[in-house]
């Protein structure tokens, strides 16, 4: 373990055995020597569930920020394909390996199902100067949580506290 990471700590047995007495001074000794390992970091987990949530997140973020973008329709569009990959890392994340038949009937269930409710309110959010962008974007990534979160509910009543093995 490196230097930095460790830190030695010194405490003495007794006031009166860790004197040593050399003539007129005295020095000193140490009676009892304890290594402790500090980490910068949290030692990360090894829960899929919580390797699944910290990606939920990021992809939440990487959603809200997507439909920040001015581009009329191509938001939903967007978000479809950010959730089929969010559904498809989670899944490898538990150990299951989705085929490309399975990717392309998530993504076309989700492009089905973002025509209807989520393009009406991201695009109606967007007719709204200013304050809309924060509504459509806040739609979006409540739209991925809600998402995320329900895949992660799956694949967690399927595999209970599995841990990640690779």
């Amino acid at each position: 373990m490196p230097l930095p990471t460790m830190l030695a700590r010194f405490r003495r047995k007794n006031a009166a055995e860790a004197t040593v007495n050399h003539g007129d001074d005295a020095s000193p000794v140490v009676g009892h020597v304890e290594v402790v390992s500090v980490h910068a970091h949290p030692v990360p987990s090894r829960r899929c569930h919580d390797h699944a949530k910290r990606l939920i997140h990021k992809y939440v973020a990487f959603g809200t920020a997507w439909a920040l973008l001015p581009v009329p329709m191509a938001t939903s569009a967007g978000l479809a394909l950010l959730e089929t990959h969010l559904i498809y890392w989670i899944a490898r994340l538990y150990g299951e390996a989705p085929t490309k038949s399975d990717v392309v009937m998530t993504a076309a269930g989700l492009n089905l199902a973002s025509v209807g409710l989520k393009t009406i309110a991201l695009e109606g959010a967007a007719l709204v100067p200013v304050a809309g962008l924060g509504v459509k974007a806040g739609i979006a990534g409540s739209v991925v949580l809600a998402l995320g979160q329900g895949i992660l509910s799956h694949y967690e009543a399927k595999y209970p506290g599995k841990e990640i093995t690779a």
